[in-house]
């Protein structure tokens, strides 16, 4: 059995040969009525558009996020606080 790509695709090229043959025209008037919206989609955003539809993010306030300072727990499971001295 030949392995080369031509003659493995042969039968893909007989169909897609036959399809065009006989419904070419149909095919390029589909194309024809669907390229000014494909056009429209493209310079409206295009899949780079965020989407109107995403209501479950929270809206974005103002104020900068504080960071959350992590402290280690004693071992009977209170926060271990360090005292600071004052000098005098």
């Amino acid at each position: 059995m030949n392995q080369h790509p031509v003659v493995l695709l042969d039968p893909v090229f007989h169909w897609l040969n036959d399809v065009i043959r006989d419904y070419g025209l149909y095919i390029y008037m589909v194309f024809v009525w669907l390229s000014p919206l494909l056009i429209a989609w493209i310079l409206s955003g295009g899949f780079w558009r965020r989407s109107r539809r995403r209501s479950w993010r929270r809206p974005s306030s103002s104020r900068p996020r504080q960071h959350r300072h992590h402290c280690r727990r004693s071992s009977d499971g209170n926060p271990a606080h360090r005292q600071t001295t004052t000098s005098p």
